[in-house]
């Protein structure tokens, strides 16, 4: 851990000579000392505002170990941003009883799933006025970062600053990370904490960095909490576990019953290869950008049922290419419960499959609401692969499954 601090002390230090302090208003209070005895004083304050994720672009920061040097090639993501403003400036210290005490910040995770997280792909970045954004790596310095840790970031190194330093050295700071997605997928519950807090510096450097990580005898300024709904956005549920994409939703539900949690724009298909219930609940899936046409459910094997409990879920399988259906039983077995499909405005082509059966796929459908581009090609059995569509309810739009000769063995059943 100490490797880890000192990198970020680095970054904070300068932080703290690169910028200065508004003036505001506190209050009188008693806050402990190092022994935990009352000291009375104008209350130090804080703004905290949380400015979200951000992306900074290349040549705009610095890495840690070059901070002069911002001939960066690639943007840097970041999950969040906070900022913290002190409230006090120099000459509001200067009565303050506070104001030799140690000013810190504290990072600290919880709601890990094991009780720790690998580091891989995780870094810090800080901001301070006009000299930017040094980014710093945490994979390398440290393997894991551990539930509940409390990590000091001055007085970890031994390089402790008066809150009075801080107030008259750091202003508009900002403090990101970048997290992973999938290290926010595999820990549902986290929580990541960023604390502005002051400690009494009579015990010492070596006391008072032993308080911060006890949370014993400190005084909090300030703090923002993230969840894991800050970092990403969960799309959808399997078995009690949220999910960042539909398709790894899919993978993990072991036969059990996904459930979308938000409307999907779909980079493409969703592959489909064993059993799975997918309830669309309401929601709306499109395929903007997909380039390939495999339609919104790819099945290959098993057999996917789509229901809605929810009503007014929509599958719209317009998207990039030349094929814009909305579901594909390649080998694979559909069961249509519900759910509303269209392929409307596909294109100039006189022929778009809205749902396609081929390689001894199989479609049921006893609900949900099918218009398609082209009416005629609502549904379409491959000539010759044994595909077969079969038709027990639902509406449909400027056609009659049971009139439909699109195909040698029509009409469809």
């Amino acid at each position: 851990m100490n490797k880890f601090i000192k990198k970020i002390a680095v970054v904070l230090a300068m932080a703290m000579v690169f910028t200065a302090m508004p003036m505001s208003v506190f209050a009188e209070a008693a806050l402990p000392d190092i022994n935990g005895n009352p000291v009375i004083g104008e209350k130090p304050t804080a703004t905290v505002n949380n400015l979200g994720s951000m992306i900074v672009k290349a040549g705009e920061y610095s890495n840690v170990d070059n901070i002069f040097d911002k001939n960066t090639t690639e943007d840097m993501s970041l999950s969040f941003v906070v900022q913290f403003l002190a409230d006090q400036d120099a000459e509001d210290m200067e009565t303050s009883p506070f104001a030799d005490w140690y000013g810190d910040f504290v990072i600290t995770f919880d709601g890990l799933e094991n009780g720790a997280i690998s580091t891989e792909g995780i870094y810090l970045a800080g901001h301070y006025g006009s000299f930017g954004w040094v980014k710093v790596p945490v994979e390398g310095i440290i393997t894991t970062i551990e539930n509940g840790a409390r990590y000091p970031v001055m007085l970890g190194v031994g390089m402790g600053q008066k809150y009075d330093y801080i107030c008259s050295g750091v202003q508009d700071f900002k403090c990101a990370m970048y997290i992973p997605d999938n290290i926010i997928e595999a820990n549902p519950d986290i929580e990541v904490k960023l604390e502005l807090c002051i400690v009494d510096n009579n015990g010492g450097s070596d006391a008072a960095t032993a308080a911060i990580i006890a949370n014993e005898n400190i005084y909090t300024v300030n703090e923002h909490v993230y969840t894991a709904e800050d970092f990403v956005t969960f799309v959808a549920s399997a078995n009690g576990k949220k999910y960042t994409t539909l398709q790894s939703a899919v993978a993990n539900a072991n036969g059990g019953t996904v459930t979308l949690l938000e409307n999907i724009d779909l980079p493409t298909a969703v592959e489909v290869t064993s059993d799975v219930t997918v309830d669309l609940a309401g929601k709306t899936i499109t395929l903007k950008e997909d380039t390939v046409g495999d339609g919104a459910f790819h099945v290959t094997g098993g057999t996917l049922t789509i229901n809605d409990s929810v009503g007014g879920a929509v599958v719209n399988g317009v998207g990039n290419n030349n094929y814009s259906m909305a579901l594909w039983a390649d080998g694979g077995h559909i069961v249509i419960n519900a759910g509303k499909y269209t392929n409307v405005g596909a294109g100039s082509d006189d022929a778009y499959d809205l749902i396609y059966a081929k390689n001894s796929g199989t479609v049921k459908i006893y609900g949900g609401t099918f218009e398609a581009h082209t009416p005629k090609w609502t549904l379409n059995q491959h000539d010759s692969t044994n595909g077969k569509i079969t038709v027990y309810g639902g509406t449909f739009v400027g056609v009659n499954p049971a009139e439909v000769y699109t195909e040698p063995t029509q009409p469809l059943s």
